[in-house]
């Protein structure tokens, strides 16, 4: 609060005494201090899927959860900061294998077929998540990931990634619930991404 009524004062007297180029280095170094505000750039696609994030793979952690680095950030989105590593878990409720269970390797591998290191993958964040300490497009674990549709380009088209792990394996895992997480609330519906050709 000090802090604030200081550099107030000091820009009134920096604007009477026509110490234009100051106010602008103050106003400047206010900026750094707060942490620079992402803006959209040339990598958030217009056409395509709804995107809000785009980053690189770093490393798949299992079926449903990968580590990337964000590269872009659509200006609007508050909290993601470019040059940040963050994790990322698929939205729609899915629920893959954990390390400990059965089908942990065959999905994950699963997972790196479609996302190798390196990948460049353009996120859709779930408006609706939210950590428990009410970071938006978090999941309500202590790592608060961010939560997702990953979407990258095969082929010359979009693949939805989700749609494709859910399909995998609800095809290869038959006695599994890959959807164990449905109760918590998500703008996305993953039963759209079983019907065929959606995704």
């Amino acid at each position: 609060m000090v802090d604030d009524k200081l550099a107030v004062t000091i820009m009134i007297a920096m604007i009477l005494a026509g110490g234009g180029k100051v106010l602008i280095q103050l106003v400047q170094h206010q900026q750094l201090k707060n942490g620079p505000e992402p803006e959209r750039s040339e990598e958030i696609l217009n056409n395509g899927p709804e995107n809000d994030v785009v980053g690189e793979v770093v490393e798949v952690i299992d079926g449903d959860t990968i580590n990337i680095i964000v590269t872009d950030v659509n200006g609007t989105k508050k909290g993601i900061w470019i040059g940040k590593e963050d994790t990322v878990r698929l939205a729609g409720g899915i629920d893959a294998p954990e390390f400990y269970e059965n089908g942990y390797i065959k999905a994950r591998d699963f997972l790196r077929s479609l996302l190798p290191q390196g990948s460049k993958i353009y996120l859709d964040l779930d408006d609706l998540a939210k950590s428990k300490t009410g970071r938006p497009y978090r999941d309500l674990t202590s790592s608060e990931r961010l939560v997702a549709v990953v979407y990258v380009r095969v082929d010359n088209r979009w693949a939805n990634i989700n749609a494709e792990v859910l399909r995998w394996g609800q095809n290869v895992f038959p006695n599994r619930d890959w959807l164990a997480y449905t109760d918590i609330a998500s703008e996305f519906n993953p039963y759209k991404w079983l019907e065929e050709n959606h995704g």
